[in-house]
């Protein structure tokens, strides 16, 4: 898999009409497994995880946004997820190397449906940009990662199971403050801030009825989400005022503010669906 500079190709395995928005992609690796791409502060280097160099599953990596310069960040142990910069320099993940030195075993395929490990021996992390200096943040039971900074670095949003559920938590770039933003019973993720801080966007997964309900939670037993159906919420940052934005079949997935603050970009499969 080969991360771009923004996603699509010039033309649709369907035929359909070439990308007019998007121009100059390039391609930056050519190597491994690669994925979750995202922008240090400054706009010059790119954070991401990549399955290579001999290693059984992601590890993180960050390169210049040529994609010159790619080197390990991670410490090569466990698996790792959801690389994001820090304004102070630093570089925070998400690591199961505490948990066990191994990568942790994939789920079973079931045919027909897709579903994601949560495992949970992933603890959020902090480390310089080449790998020293690491420091665990806020370790508790449970998955914990899927972790973003607002944009002047003081509060960090993140992914938890410590409620028992999966939510949405935040707190200050030191660990204290430690706050639940989201309650309802389902899958909370991927919560990013506004650029000026204001606001939290972030998909969720609430099942609708006993069966549905019941499912998720068996689900959850063995460390699994079933995110076949997703949409993007928006909070105020001290987790009050929850519209939800979109009502779309399918996954909405991957929500990010554009930089005048007023809408959002995302990915969907509604159209498949």
């Amino acid at each position: 898999a080969a991360l771009t500079l923004a996603p699509g190709w010039p033309l649709s395995a369907s035929g359909e009409e070439p990308e007019k928005h998007l121009k100059n992609i390039r391609q930056l690796t050519s190597v491994g497994a690669n994925a979750e791409a995202y922008w240090s502060p400054d706009g010059q280097q790119i954070v991401f995880q990549s399955t290579r160099e001999g290693h059984s599953c992601d590890q993180l990596y960050v390169m210049q946004a040529d994609g010159s310069g790619q080197r390990r960040v991670s410490n090569g142990k466990g698996r790792v997820t959801c690389g994001w910069f820090l304004p102070s320099g630093r570089v925070m993940y998400a690591s199961t190397h505490l948990a066990s030195p191994d990568c942790p075993a994939a789920p079973p395929f079931t045919p027909g449906t897709y579903r994601w490990p949560v495992f949970p021996g992933y603890e959020l992390w902090t480390s310089k940009l080449d790998g020293t200096d690491p420091r665990p943040l806020v370790p508790a039971p449970g998955y914990d990662a899927e972790a973003t900074a607002s944009p002047d670095g003081k509060w960090i949003v993140f992914t938890s199971e410590r409620s028992g559920d999966i939510d949405i938590w935040k707190m200050r770039a030191d660990g204290t403050h430690l706050q639940r933003l989201t309650e309802g019973v389902g899958y909370d993720g991927g919560a990013v801030f506004s650029p000026d801080g204001q606001q939290i966007a972030w998909r969720t997964n609430y099942p609708v009825g006993p069966e549905a309900t019941a499912k998720y939670q068996e689900l959850l037993r063995q460390h699994l989400v079933e995110p076949m159906q997703m949409d993007i919420w928006v909070m105020d940052a001290d987790g009050q005022h929850k519209p939800q934005v979109t009502h779309l079949p399918g996954a909405a997935f991957a929500p990010i503010f554009t930089p005048d603050g007023k809408s959002l970009v995302f990915a969907s499969n509604h159209h498949d669906n």
